[in-house]
């Protein structure tokens, strides 16, 4: 970790390069971060509780583990597309945080990012990301909408596990793995897609999810019946697309369209 060389008006640290900024005080309510910097230090930010907003440049490249964890009136930062990397537990328990977009250039999503951030309603995660890790979005209780682009392949343990406001789930294809309580206490959740690709389900991935009457299943999807609740029902492929030919025909005929076939 560098050694803090010189310290702003504000008393924020960096290092003798001026290329890294390495703490913050814990008294700071706003704060725009100078053009140049291209590191944000482990913990830099953390428990900086009366922080509502920071500026980054776009001249950041990295944001270490723990940078803002414990920010609790952090609402809202911009992150710079130029980020290439948000190292783990970054942004846990920042409670007032209501959404994120996450850079294109991130391909991996570490463990317990956005953990217990209780305000955060969407989440926009970009092409490119290949892996949700554990606990990544675990306990984000207003989370209503969060896009898994195609491509992803593994959601680790718990990555979503008490997301009480999540109401739909569609996976991409690609996703391989689901790890064990993945989606766990997603209690609003009513259906659910499984991916056409999917290799293997972790244990009560969707325990508690007591809500979900309908599974739509992938094509070579091999699971235990436990992981869903005892009352929900599973449709294969085809019979799933025999259904929404079913109701397509019938919004037709409704519209004084004739069904086709």
């Amino acid at each position: 970790m560098p050694t803090a060389k010189n310290t702003d008006k504000f008393g924020v640290e960096f290092s003798c390069d001026w290329e890294t900024l390495v703490s913050a005080p814990k008294t700071l309510t706003e704060y725009t971060i100078s053009d140049g910097v291209k590191t944000i230090q482990l913990s830099a930010f953390k428990d900086c509780t009366t922080l509502v907003h920071v500026n980054i440049p776009a001249s950041v490249r990295i944001i270490r583990a723990a940078a803002f964890a414990g920010c609790g009136s952090l609402v809202s930062i911009d992150i710079p597309d130029g980020v290439t990397s948000i190292g783990a537990w970054a942004f846990k328990m920042c409670a007032s945080l209501t959404s994120i977009k996450i850079p294109k250039g991130i391909s991996k999503i570490e463990e317990r990012t956005f953990r217990e951030c209780k305000s955060l309603s969407s989440a926009c995660i970009p092409h490119g990301v290949k892996s949700i890790g554990k606990w990544a979005f675990a306990h984000c209780d207003s989370l209503t909408d969060v896009h898994i682009p195609d491509g992803v392949l593994n959601i680790g343990n718990r990555a979503f596990t008490g997301c009480l406001s999540l109401v739909t789930l569609h996976l991409p294809d690609s996703v391989a793995k689901i790890g064990r309580s993945g989606f766990a206490q997603c209690s609003s959740l009513v259906s659910v897609r499984l991916p056409l690709g999917l290799q293997k389900i972790g244990t009560d991935v969707f325990a508690g999810c007591d809500s979900i009457k309908l599974c739509e299943l992938g094509e070579a999807t091999s699971f235990r019946k436990s992981a869903f609740p005892s009352d929900c029902r599973f449709l294969t492929p085809i019979k799933a697309r025999r259904i929404r030919a079913q109701q397509i025909a019938g919004s037709r005929a409704a519209d004084g369209v004739d069904p086709v076939g």
